[in-house]
């Protein structure tokens, strides 16, 4: 898999505006998301996997804590870059996470299912 540097992540909607980018854990989750939007996702939009983004594999959390880390990397920059991840438990223990970073309203992914 093509890993991008978060730099070049960040300069390519910096030279495209209109694109927009939501990360999520991994493959099932962007296969579940792809899934249920079926054919409304826009053309200028795209669910990508964290894994996707050259990021220090030793960050603590596995891959939501990878995603939290690309949201803490982008800060306040004007790019339409979001991450999805599993609430866990960070709603029950009120965990404060970046803005980017929105969570599901069940523990987990798989709870829309149910």
């Amino acid at each position: 898999m093509l890993r991008r540097h978060p730099d070049a992540v960040i300069t390519a909607h910096v030279m495209d505006p209109a694109r927009r980018e939501l990360y999520v854990e991994g493959s099932h989750d962007r296969l579940f998301l792809g899934w249920l939007l079926g054919g409304s996702l826009g053309p200028d939009s795209s669910i990508r996997e964290i894994a996707q983004v050259d990021l220090p594999d030793e960050c603590p959390g596995g891959e939501k804590g990878r995603l939290v880390y690309f949201a803490e990397l982008i800060g306040d920059r004007n790019v339409q870059i979001r991450m999805f991840a599993d609430a866990d438990w960070d709603l029950l223990l009120d965990r404060r996470l970046p803005a980017r970073v929105w969570l599901t309203d069940y523990r987990d992914m798989e709870g829309y299912i149910l």
